[in-house]
């Protein structure tokens, strides 16, 4: 594996299925900390890009807005665990469970003085932390069309 960091919909569709039903199999919640461990022995984050609000194959989406605080909460998943691969240098044997940098915490103020007055707190919210992951994982900012939602 040449990647650092990995997107869901970067695999093959059945990867998804299989992880899912692995996931309800084994009640890990679909909201965790992914992670491939290479035969180079690095760490490679698994980011989730689900849109959990997108209607799943036929049906209408979500009406309430539980599936917006999901995307937030995996957006906010996925930034603390590039921020650790990061500081860990894709370490397999880190021990630490987070690494808290001034950089993160300045960011992290910055994020609740512009996303909190808006009219859309919570997608800023979601939209300001996506772009801080790709930062961290030094690909950049770019728009890349959300994988469909696993449930």
């Amino acid at each position: 594996m040449k990647e650092d960091y990995l997107k869901l919909s970067q695999l093959p569709p059945a990867f998804a299925e299989d992880l899912v039903q692995w996931s309800e199999e084994s009640r890990v919640p679909p909201l965790t900390t992914r992670y491939f461990i290479t035969g180079s022995n690095k760490k490679i984050m698994l980011e989730h890009d689900e849109d959990f609000c997108a209607p799943l194959s036929g049906t209408s989406a979500p009406a309430d807005s539980s599936c917006v605080l999901m995307d937030a909460d995996a957006a906010d998943l996925d930034m603390n665990a590039a921020y650790y691969i990061d500081q860990t240098h894709h370490a397999t044997n880190a021990t630490a469970w987070m690494i808290t940098g001034q950089d993160q915490v300045d960011w992290l103020q910055l994020r609740v003085r512009t996303c909190g007055h808006g009219p859309d707190p919570m997608g800023s919210r979601i939209r300001m932390t996506h772009e801080r992951t790709a930062v961290i994982v030094k690909r950049g900012p770019a728009p890349t069309a959300p994988h469909p939602p696993h449930r």
